[in-house]
């Protein structure tokens, strides 16, 4: 029988990282010591690993599995995306060699099942993987390492079961006797609150390896460029001077962008009509490639109007920016600048990121554009600038996570800068300088701004001081949906006799309709003074609402989230 070689079909061997050993500090040391008496005395344990970016956190994954596989367990490794993983691989595979294994959504069916068979087997003692790889078929587990902790790629949105990959790492080494490693430069408030409340042990790296000091940040006020030039720069005067100096000498640069396309929206400036999908309530993205408008929810496609369908004036223009749309801005400005943009239209093959990944290691590219998925734990020596082309994305966003969220996402990619011998440097274009964020983001205080918006988030009694669940009913018939929706916010506020939690909607979703199917939700809010587990409200869920009224048989979906990540 022909022995399937997954590990080179899977990741291919195109991509190639220099590794080296690392002397660990002392700090290192020391939280590796405390580690490893776990191990050896299997005591379940979580551990909050939390260290600025580029402060050494893997080489303490990588001591830590070590210990595990002396100890002749296993370990699983979590990463957050798909993109992280030739990185990944190639450095756990410098240290354990073909015991290394990884399992993710672009394996094909028969890749999947002979990889998730030699699991199985034992042949692989190291499985790396984004969220899902937390139920791969270990049979002696010791160590699950969740990388990136933080990350809301970890919860499960779209499908049943709606699981939280780090609670489910959690439970499994609690049941198994093993240790969990969570790290991050910016760890979730959720973990951090168990940190105060006993339940995980805190370890703090503050200092980058081999005394690398933290990039230096600067804010571009946006509204000051407008003032001077007269329109709005989608590359300030700041950035393109850095990025110039860059490609004099030879450094490369990163620029983030989180909205791909070209532009978010076009708009007639004689009527103001803006073209919208027609199955669902948001509006259509401009793609340059193919002149087309996209739903980036439901994939609807119609191509872009000349004039417009309402008045027929011939003034459409295109507002806002995606990354398309700045990769043709940043060529008109750097003449043979050689600039590779990464987001979901340049990565749907199979190895599509791997290539782009390969290509930017190797040098032939002085500028990596692209979207988030480039801001999360990527590790290149040459890049000493980072530019964030609109800081302000998501920060008014109709979520009480958003400025935990963005200040997460520019700090993770602030520091993409200054991992290699050059200083790093990173600029940040807003046009809101003033808001709080920015004053925790410019000095690297992490933990002022988590101590200022845990203060907020209790008078508010918003998680992590409270559960909370989304009840969410989609429908093709909008009286239908609200019908039912009332019928369900009515029976949770019958069944509140103690007053043990809050109701709030129903409502609309903020996204009311995505391909003609139409969205109300409600959202129980529970104090965990008074019932930390949900006891309660679980069971009114399951058998006053579920079972006793049968929602099955009802002519909407009813969706269930325990400790959403998103309420869109």
């Amino acid at each position: 029988q022909k022995k399937t070689e997954i590990q080179e079909r899977s990741i291919s061997l195109n991509y190639s990282e220099e590794v080296t050993d690392v002397d660990l500090s002392s700090e290192q040391r020391d939280i590796v010591r405390v580690i490893e008496n776990s191990l050896v005395a299997e005591r379940f344990e979580t551990f909050l690993l939390h260290g600025i970016t580029g402060s050494g956190k893997t080489q303490i994954y990588i001591e830590a599995i070590r210990k595990t596989l002396e100890l002749n367990k296993q370990a699983i490794v979590l990463i957050p995306e798909i993109v992280l993983t030739p990185q990944t691989l190639v450095r756990f595979q410098y240290y354990f060699g073909d015991q290394v294994g990884i399992i993710h959504s672009r394996l094909s069916a028969g890749e999947k099942r002979e990889m998730l068979h030699r699991i199985r087997r034992g042949d692989f003692r190291v499985v790396i993987g984004p969220r899902s790889a937390i139920f791969a078929p270990v049979s002696h587990l010791g160590l699950v390492v969740v990388d990136e902790e933080h990350e809301g790629s970890y919860k499960q949105t779209d499908a049943q079961p709606r699981y939280h990959a780090r609670d489910v790492a959690v439970l499994r080494a609690r049941l198994n006797k093993a240790v969990v490693i969570l790290g991050s430069a910016t760890p979730s408030f959720e973990s951090l609150y168990n940190v105060q409340q006993g339940l995980y042990k805190y370890f703090r790296l503050g200092k980058r390896i081999t005394q690398r000091s933290l990039p230096r940040i600067s804010l571009v006020d946006l509204r000051e460029e407008w003032k001077k030039g007269g329109s709005y720069p989608v590359v300030s005067e700041s950035l393109e001077l850095k990025l110039e100096s860059r490609l004099l000498t030879h450094e490369q640069a990163m620029i983030l962008q989180n909205r791909r396309g070209y532009s978010p929206f076009i708009m007639c400036q004689e009527c103001g009509f803006v073209s919208k999908c027609p199955e669902c309530e948001i509006t259509l993205t401009y793609h340059q490639a193919n002149h087309s408008l996209i739903c980036h929810y439901c994939g609807y496609r119609e191509k872009a109007p000349d004039v417009c369908p309402v008045c027929h004036g011939m003034d459409i223009v295109y507002r806002g920016i995606g990354t398309q749309r700045l990769e043709e801005v940043l060529n008109e400005n750097f003449a043979g600048c050689r600039i590779l943009r990464m987001d979901q239209d340049t990565t749907r093959g199979k190895h599509g990121h791997l290539n782009l990944l390969e290509k930017f290691r190797r040098g032939d590219a002085d500028i990596l554009l692209g979207t988030k998925m480039i801001a999360k734990g990527l590790d290149f020596q040459k890049v000493t600038l980072v530019g964030i082309v609109s800081a302000d994305q998501g920060l008014h966003f109709p979520d009480f996570r958003a400025s935990e969220k963005v200040f997460q996402l520019l700090t993770q990619a602030a520091g993409r800068a200054g991992r290699g011998s050059g200083s790093g440097e990173v600029v940040v274009q807003t046009f809101d300088p003033s808001h709080f964020i920015f004053k925790y983001l410019m000095t690297h205080d992490y933990q002022a701004f988590f101590e200022k918006e845990m203060a907020s988030r209790k008078s508010l009694k918003y998680p992590p001081f409270s559960r909370l669940v989304l009840i969410r009913l989609e429908g093709k018939e909008l009286p239908v949906v609200e019908q039912h929706a009332q019928a369900v916010a009515s029976f949770l506020w019958k069944a509140n006799k103690n007053r043990l939690y809050t109701v709030l909607g129903p409502a609309p979703s903020p996204i009311a309709k995505i391909q003609q199917i139409y969205r109300y939700q409600i959202l129980i809010k529970q104090d965990k003074e008074k019932d930390p587990s949900l006891n309660y409200v679980r069971h009114i869920l399951k058998e006053g609402l579920i079972r006793k009224n049968n929602i099955r048989n009802w002519p909407v979906n009813v969706i269930i989230d325990v400790d959403p990540m998103e309420i869109l």
